[in-house]
């Protein structure tokens, strides 16, 4: 110990051969010389000089690499290939519609083989079925592989299951205008590409919490919820393309709907392509210390969901995802039946496909800033808030419709009470869109292991696919009979339960913590600024007794 009663420190020397410390011995000096590099020129005295030409860029022949770097260009990788994942998620599931209008107005040639009354009318519920069930299997199975062989190699696998099968959508053709087989083709096609979309569910929720660059539960969740956003915007993409492609039409040209019709589909194939690149060959980011990788290569699916059943808060973490998310597809994709109707009262029943996309586009593009909001109330209420309180918006509204439906909609109803009714329907669909929609992405992996995480994401998701197929067939065979009131009183129903679950089951545990996280978080950012204030005015010249001393013994905190 010195006087001033800081202890001497002397840096430990590695040795070259052992790894090992020994004092008074230097690394450079026990290791092996260094082979010349390419770069350089070797002088008379034997020592390498570098060459000031080819030694301008970075020596890309090192082994070492930034982890810092690495950490963000790996997070900023997992970033893209989850939000164009969502992205074409949602744009694969909507652009069938427009697609079968193009496919609608042929009216000869190669389009003889769809028409609007094709199997009783259901065709165009049936295909989107279809892709409703291939997504529900891909859910199950894609998020178990993720699991098992890793969230890169799952992903390339359902990505390129997307690709090839949008491809195939969009090619179908009718032999001998036969009708029946060409729509079987295309069912078959949509079934599978329904495979690959449902495994972008679990994986890409996945993937950006893992490799997010933190360990903040805060920040994992806004790493999901941002990729989650994309949905939205995949949502109103088709509706653009189909106001796109309808001006590109000439009416002699029967044929020309096909083109556009083939065109819609086979864009979809460009997002997955897109998050091939991305996954493809490249290690996964999660944390796999605490996991046994021989015990879970062994796992089958429901040996995968036995062990995941038995982890703390199980039941009340499948009621919060799994039925929370069926019931609000239900909600969500039941109520999008009635959107026609609700356009219909403020714009007419002109059909056209420029006009039935520009509605739509209306619609869709609510759930823009809906989605956002949600995005941002994260931070501030938790996953547990935001979820809970969009189930209510969702149930308050739905009654709102249901109450002002019967008075707007009279005969005597004038122009401007359609339009006080279109409004208090894109408040219902901004409630629809915002918090429950998020919550449900968002919280399985906020509530899952990671071992576990997507195996459960995928099985949440799937009973929100099942949920789905409900809402459309069910509210589209109820309507006719029962009238929009009490649908839209059964969508509250629903919404309320929902909201009841999802308090009483998500634990306040997880807002503690991040509340914990974020406070340790800003504490030491503070801490950071203040050392990094102290070290420069310590180095400042003008600073009293501006440098240390190099001989000058160096405190060890």
């Amino acid at each position: 110990h010195t006087s001033s009663g800081r202890v001497p420190y002397s840096r430990p020397q590695k040795v070259a051969e052992s790894g090992g410390t020994r004092p008074g011995i230097r690394a450079a000096d026990s290791a092996p010389p260094r082979p010349m590099q390419s770069s350089e020129t070797l002088l008379e005295d034997g020592q390498a000089k570098p060459n000031p030409v080819r030694s301008a860029s970075p020596d890309t022949s090192s082994s070492e690499v930034d982890p810092s770097r690495a950490k963000r260009t790996k997070a900023r990788d997992a970033l893209i290939a989850g939000c164009v994942a969502n992205f074409g998620v949602q744009y694969n599931f909507t652009i069938l519609a427009i697609a079968l209008l193009f496919l609608e107005a042929a009216h000869g040639g190669d389009g003889v083989w769809y028409t609007d009354d094709l199997w009783a009318g259901q065709a165009g519920a049936v295909l989107k079925s279809s892709s409703f069930v291939g997504a529900m299997l891909g859910m199950c199975t894609m998020g178990y592989l993720g699991d098992v062989i890793g969230r890169n190699s799952a992903f390339a696998v359902t990505s390129l299951l997307m690709a090839v099968f949008a491809l195939l959508s969009g090619l179908v053709f009718a032999p001998e205008e036969n009708g029946d087989q060409a729509m079987g083709m295309l069912l078959a096609a949509r079934f599978v590409l329904g495979i690959g979309i449902g495994g972008c569910y679990p994986l890409a929720s996945s993937k950006g919490s893992e490799e997010c660059g933190s360990d903040n539960a805060l920040q994992k969740n806004q790493a999901v919820g941002l990729i989650f956003f994309w949905q939205a915007v995949g949502d109103l993409f088709p509706y653009l393309i189909g106001m796109a492609l309808a001006p590109l039409h000439h009416t002699e040209d029967p044929l020309g709907h096909i083109g556009q019709f083939r065109v819609a589909l086979c864009i979809g194939a460009v997002p997955p392509l897109v998050v091939l690149w991305y996954t493809y060959g490249q290690q996964d980011g999660r944390d796999t210390s605490q996991i046994d990788h021989a015990a879970l290569a062994k796992r089958t699916w429901s040996d995968q969901v036995r062990a995941g059943s038995k982890e703390p808060g199980a039941w009340n973490n499948f009621l919060a995802t799994s039925i929370c998310w069926c019931f609000y597809d239900v909600a969500y994709y039941g109520s999008n039946q009635f959107t026609p109707k609700m356009t219909e009262q403020v714009f007419g029943d002109e059909s056209s496909i420029f006009n039935e996309s520009w509605k739509g586009a209306v619609d869709m593009a609510v759930g823009i800033p809906a989605t956002l909001h949600a995005l941002w109330l994260l931070r501030d209420w938790g996953t547990k808030r935001v979820q809970t309180r969009g189930h209510f918006a969702i149930a308050i509204t739905a009654v709102l419709v249901a109450c002002v439906w019967t008075p707007l909609t009279a005969d005597d109803a004038s122009q401007a009470m359609a339009y006080v009714l279109f409004m208090v329907y894109l408040l219902f669909y901004y409630a629809v869109n915002w918090g429950a929609k998020m919550g449900c992405f968002v919280l399985p992996q906020e509530v899952y292991a990671s071992e576990f995480s997507g195996t459960f994401s995928g099985i949440a998701a799937a009973f929100g696919k099942f949920g789905a197929i409900v809402g459309i067939w069910t509210f589209e065979g109820l309507t006719p009979v029962i009238g929009l009131i009490p649908v839209m009183l059964i969508v509250a129903a629903l919404a309320t339960i929902s909201g009841c679950i999802s308090q009483n089951c998500i634990s306040d545990r997880l807002w503690e913590v991040q509340k914990q996280q974020m406070k340790a978080a800003r504490e030491g950012a503070i801490a950071a600024s203040i050392s990094s204030n102290a070290a420069n005015e310590i180095a400042s010249p003008l600073h009293p007794g501006g440098a240390l001393d190099e001989e000058e013994p160096v405190a060890i905190n």
